[in-house]
C-alpha cells in the first residue's frame, strides 16, 4: 500500500511543477508578444 501511496504523491508533484511551468512559460510567451 506504501508504494502505491508514494507513487500516487510523486505523480501529483510531477503534474503541480509541470503545471506551474507551462503558466510561467505561457506567461512569457506572452508578454513577448505584447511586447512586439
Amino acid at each position: 500500500m506504501s508504494k502505491i501511496i508514494i507513487t500516487i504523491v510523486i505523480i501529483i508533484i510531477i503534474a503541480a511543477l509541470g503545471y506551474w511551468i507551462y503558466q510561467s512559460t505561457s506567461e512569457e510567451l506572452t508578454e513577448i508578444e505584447q511586447a512586439c
